[in-house]
């Protein structure tokens, strides 16, 4: 990526470094510290609950939480 191809969005009081690659047309969202560290709360509570997930997962988890968006996997039905 090229710096002059990023772009920075704002959400709530941060700002966060984005970019499109043209040939895809998707953006890409780089985590941030409190990305890793809610992760760490997520995985410490799956743990918890007997159900632990992989570190991938639980970041993946903590971006979309932390910027109210809905994770989608091929599992995912239009009911959730």
């Amino acid at each position: 990526m090229l710096l002059e191809d990023a772009q920075w969005i704002h959400h709530g009081s941060q700002h966060h470094r984005v970019s499109k690659p043209p040939e895809l047309g998707l953006t890409v969202i780089t985590p941030t510290i409190e990305d890793y560290l809610s992760g760490i709360r997520i995985s410490k509570a799956m743990v918890r609950k007997g159900t632990p997930v992989t570190a991938v997962d639980a970041i993946v988890a903590a971006v979309a939480i932390n910027r109210e968006l809905k994770p989608v996997t091929r599992t995912s039905t239009s009911s959730e």
